[in-house]
């Protein structure tokens, strides 16, 4: 598509998203009027009031407490929090630094983009242009989803190609003083337990975490073998 378009700016919206400002077009139009070839992203926001039904909690919660900080949080850690939901860049930024066609599974196809605009000097400049996230995935389809996305982050590292990000941060931290093992072996044991809780009507994003981590130790031994 960037290569069809017929204009230098492109903008990026998920399929999923309402508008919630009459000016949305107008602020980044002002945005781009300064010249810059850079990515502006604009990030989202959920509903303030929580699904009636609780398949849908988790997805609901994790947007509203994780996957999208305030500006002043973005602004300080500009390719962080960058996704793919919602952004406009220069169309020679998307011919020059194309989205990596090698990941054909969800999970970290942003964060990827985000390191290699940073690696090539590239701004992320963040601003207020929120959109509504409407779509939410039930807490299976969540859950599924988070594993494809921890088995993609440790098929980057395999090929060298390492994000850095917060989970990899903590397994390297944890493990500076507990062997991997041990770690993993204390995971299976309350395993079931957190994905009761995942499951329910009051997620804990801190099982979330730790959920996720098992998950990269599980898949990160599978891996070690094959490789």
């Amino acid at each position: 598509l960037g290569n069809l378009a017929q204009f230098d700016w492109l903008l990026f919206l998920d399929c999923d998203v309402q508008l919630i400002h009459s000016n949305f077009i107008q602020t980044y139009l002002n945005a781009i009027k300064l010249g810059k070839q850079s990515v502006y992203y604009g990030s989202c926001c959920y509903d303030k009031f929580p699904p009636q039904t609780h398949q849908l909690k988790l997805h609901w919660k994790y947007g509203k407490l994780r996957e999208n900080p305030p500006i002043s949080k973005r602004i300080a850690h500009p390719y962080q929090t960058f996704h793919t939901v919602n952004f406009i860049t220069h169309r020679s930024i998307l011919l020059k630094h194309p989205f990596d066609e090698t990941l054909s599974v969800y999970g970290h196809e942003d964060s990827l983009w985000a390191k290699t605009l940073q690696e090539h000097a590239i701004e992320i400049v963040q601003i207020e242009n929120e959109v509504l996230h409407l779509g939410l995935y039930s807490s299976r389809i969540f859950l599924r989803k988070t594993a494809s996305a921890v088995k993609n982050l440790l098929l980057l590292e395999f090929h060298h190609k390492k994000l850095n990000t917060k989970l990899e941060s903590t397994v390297k931290k944890i493990q500076s003083f507990l062997p991997s093992w041990l770690v993993f072996k204390l995971y299976k044991s309350i395993e079931r337990k957190l994905v009761r809780n995942l499951l329910s009507n009051n997620p804990k994003m801190i099982y979330l975490d730790i959920y996720k981590l098992g998950l990269y130790l599980r898949f990160k031994n599978k891996l070690t073998r094959q490789f």
